[in-house]
């Protein structure tokens, strides 16, 4: 959050192979050596901007770093967790505290459990989330990347997730 350098990850594609994402830190002269250290504090992606944002505004929590910048250059405060779906940690919870957090899950098995550790996780560090899908989403793994919408589409499907009388059904009396 102060702006300190604690690791990065790089995004490998090759052609014909699944892309991989490889851990690096700081060597402390310049230069970077694999992996994380076990000990080393996790932060979410974007820490800095999320820690001077205001309390009121929501978070959108994203798959990826690419896709955290993409919703920040539409104006949003935008986050995500290194390793992607796979990559939640309890302790990133802790930085989404006393937040409203919207989760932008991938169309995927996996993009789905990650909102729902997410969305558990976030609940028991006292913030508040919720899943947005995203409509008209192609299968296999598109996410807002593919997203055809705006900025004022996702914040009114993000603000109709937030608002709980929008998804209550209530009983008729007659």
């Amino acid at each position: 959050p102060d702006g300190t350098l604690l690791y990065r990850t790089r995004r490998i594609e090759q052609a014909g192979r699944r892309k991989r994402f490889l851990a690096e830190r700081p060597d402390g002269r310049g230069g970077w050596q694999p992996g994380l250290d076990k000990r080393a504090r996790r932060v979410l992606y974007r820490s800095p901007e999320l820690a001077g944002a205001d309390l009121v505004e929501p978070v959108y929590l994203v798959e990826g770093e690419r896709k955290a910048d993409k919703l920040a250059s539409w104006g949003l405060i935008a986050t995500a967790c290194a390793f992607g779906a796979k990559g939640w940690r309890d302790e990133y919870a802790a930085q989404l505290a006393d937040r409203v957090v919207a989760i932008l899950p991938d169309n995927d098995d996996d993009g789905r459990a990650f909102a729902q550790r997410a969305r558990a996780s976030i609940a028991r560090a006292g913030g508040r989330a919720v899943i947005v899908e995203l409509p008209d989403l192609a299968a296999k793994g598109a996410d807002i990347m593919d997203w055809a919408g705006t900025a004022d589409e996702l914040r009114a499907l993000a603000e109709a997730a937030l608002r709980p009388a929008a998804n209550l059904k209530l009983p008729v009396e007659l």
